[in-house]
């Protein structure tokens, strides 16, 4: 049967299915309890909410599903409901699941006496709030400055650090346009181009100085972020700014530090430079020397000859004795202050390499300033060895070991594109100065190296053999040495020459002229005689033979590949020398040897410190040479007042003109000397 039609002018009321739908289509959750709280239904969303079913539930009270702490704070006002009254409560509810939830909960008795309650769920709403809440405390606290700027170009949030900027309060900034803030003209001309880009959609970064009044003038990186709504649609643009003057100026510091660093690198490479021009201009003016010497000494030998043709050869040993003397005094002379020059070069080069050990750029250069002084004092020696000054101190030592300890040295010397090859068969025992046999093979590798513009091989080969007697040395044992290169070759009128002083086929200043005449003075004092075979375009061999000794070797032969550590150590040095820059480098490496130094030029100074008492010195290290008083009687008036003092000599003179024997045993230090050289010589000296 159908009810009784709806009356005219009333809404049709609704069926109960329809109530009980509506109240599950609602989004809140819907419970009735009775008058003693347990649960008689609820809707969809309330079951949903508490994850129990209807038939679950109803086995529960309003206090079974509530937490006990918002239970016990909050207990249920049901005498307040009885009196007709609503409530309205917030309480924490415990799922079936057993996690916990925030409510809202709005309740009302019915007239049957059950109490029907509405329950929202704040949970969702409220981590949304913290977020928000943390986003803001977030943008608050970033150092950053942070503004957000909409549409009309007028504030609408701005962070504490963007206010301690300009020096004002949130509350003078937000709602406010950005022009009144900056100034018109900063807007206009800054601000607002990359504005109206971002609100096109574009992101905008770029980096600037800025001037903050309460910062100051600063350097930041600006990044301006159009924001849009849920749409897409944007409503204003973001921007940060973030201070990185402190990075800037890490990085200004790091390229002045650069700058400095290769402004350094250019000045040592000047130094350089300049030293290595110096020496070349030395090597051109001794070049010049030698060819007017070898001019002059011809021009009084033509004379002479032209006078007493009959006495010819006997004039011509003594003309050739009284020209190896005067050159000999001469070259002497240049030698002694081309020795202090290379004093001071390599000294300080020496102290240079200590001081550059961990700068592998810069360590280089300092190696080579040492090596090319090496090779100037080598020059100086060639000369000096000429000369007969320089004295020889013979000792007995394995050949075949000498070659091994400076073969390095012998390809460095010739370069990559000569083959070096030995083949030695020893061992080989002969009694001379190592160093001059090492001149003689370094003198013929130069040679050699000369003659082989393009390349080639140079082969140093050694035996022992038994050789007859004849003209130029008496039978028996001896060390054949061969030096034989694939070069250019001489011809027969070169070779007649080529032992001579001065004589070289070499351009002008290419060449001293001295260096096989060299090599056969050597070879000549050790009881050895030197031959040559060669022809143009078929290479030259060289070979020497040397007297084989028997018996022990003393001690290893040292090189300048196994040079002790320097040691540092104490004490008191008097230093005396009239040269100033070999007094200056002396007084530097002493100290950087850890002694106490005293240094003057003058001999009579050095007489009046000792003889004031004003010092008390261990050691005395004197120069020979000295002007006002000689070395010799400088040590005599020292000794006088302190005959416990020691003495180490040092002389830029080589040569026998100066030798242990003549200063009682003090050993004599010639010049130029490594930082290593002295320490030794100094600490024997002490020791």
């Amino acid at each position: 049967m159908s009810g009784p039609p709806p009356q005219p002018g009333t809404a049709p009321s609704l069926s109960p299915v329809e109530t009980r739908q509506i109240i599950d289509y609602a989004a809140d959750g819907i419970f009735v309890a009775d008058a003693q709280g347990r649960y008689v239904d609820a809707n969809a969303a309330g079951l949903a909410m508490l994850g129990y079913t209807l038939e679950e539930l109803r086995t529960l009270t309003v206090a079974d599903v509530a937490h006990p702490d918002s239970f016990r704070t909050s207990p249920p006002r049901y005498e307040q409901l009885a009196a007709g009254e609503a409530i309205s409560v917030r309480r924490q509810l415990v799922r079936k699941d057993g996690t916990l939830i925030t409510t809202e909960i709005t309740g009302r008795s019915l007239p049957s006496g059950h109490i029907v309650g509405i329950v929202r769920d704040l949970s969702h709403s409220e981590r949304v709030a913290e977020t928000l809440h943390l986003h803001e405390r977030l943008v608050a606290s970033s150092p950053d400055l942070i503004s957000v700027v909409d549409a009309s170009f007028t504030y609408r949030l701005v962070n504490d650090a963007y206010v301690v900027a300009h020096a004002t309060s949130s509350a003078l900034i937000v709602g406010r346009t950005v022009a009144e803030l900056l100034g018109r003209e900063v807007f206009e001309q800054h601000v607002k181009p990359c504005l109206d880009r971002a609100l096109c959609g574009e992101l905008v970064t770029y980096e600037s100085w800025f001037d903050f009044k309460g910062l100051g003038r600063r350097f930041c990186a600006v990044q301006y972020t159009p924001y849009r709504d849920g749409t897409g649609e944007i409503l204003g643009v973001a921007v940060n700014v973030r201070d990185t003057t402190k990075l800037l100026q890490a990085h200004l510091e790091r390229k002045k530090a650069l700058e400095q660093h290769q402004a350094l690198t250019r000045e040592l490479e000047a130094r350089v430079h300049e030293r290595t021009e110096q020496l070349q201009l030395v090597n051109d003016e001794l070049a010049v020397l030698a060819r007017t010497l070898e001019g002059k000494v011809t021009e009084r030998t033509a004379e002479l000859l032209a006078a007493a043709e009959q006495r010819r050869d006997l004039e011509a040993q003594l003309l050739h004795a009284q020209k190896m003397e005067a050159v000999g005094r001469l070259v002497a002379g240049v030698a002694h202050d081309f020795n202090n020059l290379l004093t001071g070069i390599l000294a300080n080069a020496c102290l240079l390499q200590t001081e550059l050990n961990e700068q592998p750029t810069l360590r280089p250069l300092a190696d080579e300033i040492v090596d090319v002084a090496e090779r100037a004092a080598a020059l100086t020696a060639r000369l000096l060895a000429f000369g007969r000054r320089e004295p020889a101190a013979p000792s007995r030592f394995d050949l075949v070991d000498l070659v091994h300890g400076f073969r390095s040295m012998v390809g460095r010397l010739i370069g990559e594109d000569i083959a070096f090859v030995t083949d030695l068969h020893g061992p080989l025992v002969i009694e001379a100065d190592p160093r001059q046999i090492e001149q003689v093979i370094l003198n013929l590798a130069v040679n050699a190296r000369d003659a082989m513009p393009q390349g080639g091989e140079l082969r140093l080969s050694a035996r022992a053999i038994h050789a007859p007697a004849d003209g130029a040395s008496p039978s028996g044992r001896y060390v054949e040495l061969v030096m034989a290169d694939t070069g250019e070759g001489m011809s027969a009128e070169v070779v007649t020459q080529i032992f001579e002083p001065f004589f070289t086929t070499k351009p002008p200043g290419q060449g001293t002229g001295l260096g096989l005449s060299t090599v056969r003075n050597i070879v000549t004092d050790c009881r050895g005689v030197i031959g040559v075979e060669t022809r143009p375009d078929h290479g030259t061999v060289f070979r020497i033979l040397l007297p084989q000794v028997d018996g022990p070797i003393p001690e290893a032969l040292a090189t300048a590949a196994a040079r002790e550590p320097v040691r540092r150590t104490r004490g008191s040095i008097l230093v005396v020398d009239d040269d100033p820059t070999v007094r200056k480098v002396i007084e530097r490496l002493l100290l950087s040897l850890g002694y106490n130094v005293v240094a003057t030029g003058d001999p009579l100074d050095a007489i009046a410190l000792v003889d004031a008492h004003q010092a008390h010195f261990d050691l005395l290290l004197t120069d020979i040479v000295l002007p006002n008083l000689s070395g010799q009687e400088l040590i005599k008036r020292v000794r006088s007042v302190h005959p416990d003092v020691r003495v180490l000599v040092m002389t830029g003179y080589g040569g026998d003109a100066f030798s242990e024997q003549d200063f009682n045993g003090i050993q004599v230090l010639g010049k130029p000397f490594r930082l290593d050289t002295l320490a030794n010589a100094v600490e024997a000296a002490l020791h």
